[in-house]
């Protein structure tokens, strides 16, 4: 068992967070296809995952293995972007997975772990911490000021005033994972959110409906483009993800550009691309209107 000791000043520092970009959830979505974890409810994702994937679906193991032997590199709950410090071929191996995998589902995965997290602090609000990391994940137990989850060796961690960040995972299905965060010296506990049938069809469904409406509208590279706008990355860097030359990427933005729905700004001999508003109305439009319908 690995045990956390806390301290008076640690119980008063943990923190919930669920993450703004997907970086972590990737890495869990990646171990989970390959080792055919989930059962049902995630049937009406691994299909459409595998069909986007095609070929690629062959070199999932592979890659699988390579990010973990980086998983130091996502272990800031989920808000950096690791895949610049990878090699070019696992990088751009891992660009393809999140763009089949975790894009077009990313708004309703954001919104399941917002509501995870904030029923978790309802916890806090209605039992106090204790309630809270009681009530974490089975894996888990609770015996104050000691919290322990599964590991192959006996470890005892002194938080030492750190407190504790909790980080729930769509993902992550079965177990726990304690990740460092490079950042600020805390340590990360990543979870299991809570999933149901009702909440897993609709985070599939819409998504997949909504990506589907979205394709028609503008093209389904075109699309992948928009909904590959999470940050602001260059040609090249979208080239990558999307598995096109950097000129088919100028040639698709340029469209994208005239209709308004991203801007282009020049740094050095670098293109950088963005999503306008009108762009960011147009996505998160489409993901309400399938959440209605």
């Amino acid at each position: 068992m690995r045990r956390f000791h806390f301290s008076l000043a640690d119980l008063t520092r943990i923190k919930i967070k669920s993450a703004r970009l997907p970086a972590l959830e990737t890495v869990f979505a990646l171990d989970l296809l390959v080792r055919g974890r989930g059962g049902e409810l995630f049937t009406g994702w691994r299909a459409p995952v595998r069909a986007r994937l095609g070929d690629q679906v062959r070199r999932l193991k592979a890659l699988n293995q390579a990010v973990a032997t980086q998983s130091q590199l996502f272990a800031l709950e989920g808000d950096e972007r690791p895949e610049a410090t990878l090699p070019p071929e696992v990088a751009t191996a891992y660009h393809e997975f999140t763009q089949a995998a975790i894009t077009p589902y990313w708004p309703r995965i954001r919104d399941h772990l917002d509501g995870d997290r904030d029923t978790r602090a309802g916890h806090i609000a209605t039992g106090g911490v204790e309630r809270l990391l009681s009530t974490l994940h089975p894996q888990v137990s609770w015996e104050s000021p000691v919290l322990s989850t599964p590991f192959p060796t006996p470890q005892d961690i002194q938080l030492a005033g750190r407190g504790l960040v909790l980080v729930p995972s769509l993902f992550l299905v079965d177990r726990v994972t304690v990740l460092p965060s490079r950042a600020t010296g805390e340590i990360v506990l990543a979870y299991p959110a809570r999933l149901d049938p009702d909440s897993a069809a609709a985070i599939w469904n819409v998504a997949n409906h909504n990506e589907r409406a979205l394709d028609a509208l503008v093209g389904r590279t075109r699309a992948a483009v928009l909904n590959a706008l999470t940050d602001t990355p260059n040609t090249g860097e979208l080239g990558r993800r999307l598995g096109i030359s950097s000129a088919a990427v100028s040639q698709h933005t340029s469209v994208l550009r005239k209709a308004g729905l991203i801007t282009t700004r020049r740094h050095l001999n670098t293109a950088i691309h963005s999503l306008t508003p009108l762009g960011k109305i147009l996505l998160k439009g489409h993901h309400e209107s399938m959440t209605r319908s």
